[in-house]
This record gives structure tokens, C-alpha cells and sequence, in this order.
């Protein structure tokens, strides 16, 4: 029998690793078919393909170069097969979009349900936070986003 707090390591990494390869369709395949996600900027998305679109713009443009740490805080377990999980993320190397200016550090927390699905754990729903509170929207495009000074 697979550890279940294994296997929620292995979802969390599998998580970061396709953040850090800027892979939209593997960051969005560790999410359940259902799944809600809503981003540092307040953006929701709901289901798995939705999820996907959210990530292609910013893994292509200010998050393309930019590498994310991450440790594990918090794994509560609320059901046999569900857990809430507090992870913690460090970024690196990011831009202010459609520029080469990089900005600061960034630090924040992904608060994450997580189902786990025999030996396969997948995000029920995600709620991100950026502690730095490094953007700002000036409208309401994707590429109309400032930083914060």
C-alpha cells in the first residue's frame, strides 16, 4: 500500500516540475476533469482544459525564464481520500510582461485540495496567493498587468 502522504508529494512536485518545464497541458493534467483553480491575480478557471488556457500566456511570456521552489507546509487530511494542502513557493527570474526587466523574488502560497485516486493524487481545487504583491491589473487584458511601486 502507497504512504497517502507519498503520493501527495509525488502530486506537488509533479505539479512544480510542469511549472518549471512551462508546460500548460502536464501543469493542468495534475488537476481532477472538474477542477477549480484561481491564480495570484484573482483569475478563475474552472476544469481541467480551462486551467490550461490560464497557464499558456504566462508560461510564454513574464514566467518563461522565471524557476519556482517549493515546500511543503501543511497536508491535512479531511477524508480518507481528500487532504488540504498548504504549499509554499519561492519564484525566481520572472518579467515584467512583454519586457526583459526582472523582477524581484516573488513568495506565496498555493492552498490546494487534493483527491487522492488509488495510488494517483490530482487537485480538486487551488487557490494561489502571491505574498509579494508584485502586480497590479490596469484593465482587463492579460497583457495589461504593471508592477506594483
Amino acid at each position: 500500500m502507497t504512504n497517502p502522504n507519498e503520493v501527495i508529494e509525488d502530486t506537488v512536485k509533479a505539479l512544480n516540475d510542469a511549472w518549471n518545464a512551462k508546460k500548460p497541458k502536464s501543469f493542468a493534467s495534475v488537476f481532477t476533469e472538474d477542477a477549480i483553480f484561481t491564480n495570484v491575480l484573482g483569475d478563475v478557471a474552472e476544469g481541467r482544459k480551462a486551467i490550461e488556457e490560464m497557464h499558456v500566456y504566462p508560461f510564454q511570456n513574464p514566467l518563461k525564464d522565471a524557476f519556482l521552489e517549493y515546500s511543503i507546509q501543511h497536508i491535512k487530511w479531511i477524508h480518507d481520500d481528500a487532504a488540504i494542502v498548504d504549499f509554499r513557493w519561492v519564484s525566481y527570474n520572472q518579467k515584467v510582461p512583454n519586457t526583459e526587466q526582472v523582477l524581484p523574488q516573488r513568495n506565496g502560497l498555493l492552498n490546494m485540495v487534493v483527491i487522492l485516486n488509488g495510488n494517483k493524487g490530482e487537485i480538486k481545487a487551488g487557490y494561489n496567493t502571491d505574498y509579494t504583491a508584485t502586480y497590479q491589473r490596469n484593465g482587463d487584458q492579460e497583457d495589461d498587468i504593471i508592477t506594483k511601486g
